[in-house]
């Protein structure tokens, strides 16, 4: 290109340098978008996104069992559920993502050695769209980072 130039020939040149940019910027977008499928690169500002396996989180929600007792008393099936989750989180914007989670274990799954496996995906995101059967999503709130 440096050779097109030199010779006088600056619209050759120009081409070339246009088509040199389109390619990095096509090489650019291909590479952000494969570090964003992996986990590394923040959806909103592009940065550096980090792993944190420490997240606990409380799910609150309704069963939809409703029922009065007369006398201005009512039992609902108002409950929460706390859940271990793991999450990437950009250090610039503190946009944050879940993308494991499980039940907190309890103290006898460890005495019987049961297995409390980690589910890919976002469980507030599940109970928002409804995909636990019989629960009403109320809200969520982190109680460990």
């Amino acid at each position: 290109m440096l050779k097109l130039f030199g010779q006088g020939a600056s619209e050759p040149f120009k081409k070339a340098l246009e088509t040199k940019i389109e390619e990095f910027e096509l090489l650019k977008n291909q590479r952000i978008a494969e570090l964003r499928a992996q986990g590394i690169c923040c959806p909103k500002c592009f940065s550096k996104q980090k792993k944190y396996y420490t997240g606990l989180i409380d799910i609150k929600s309704h069963d939809g069992f409703y029922s009065p007792l007369g006398g201005g008393v009512a039992v609902g099936g108002d409950g929460h559920t706390e859940f271990q989750f793991h999450y990437t989180k950009c250090s610039k914007c503190g946009h944050w993502e879940m993308f494991e989670y499980r039940i907190v274990p309890h103290w006898w799954d460890d005495l019987f050695d049961i297995d409390c496996p980690f589910h890919s995906g976002s469980i507030i995101q599940k109970y928002i769209d409804g995909k636990i059967p019989g629960e009403k999503y109320i809200s969520y709130e982190v109680l460990r980072w």
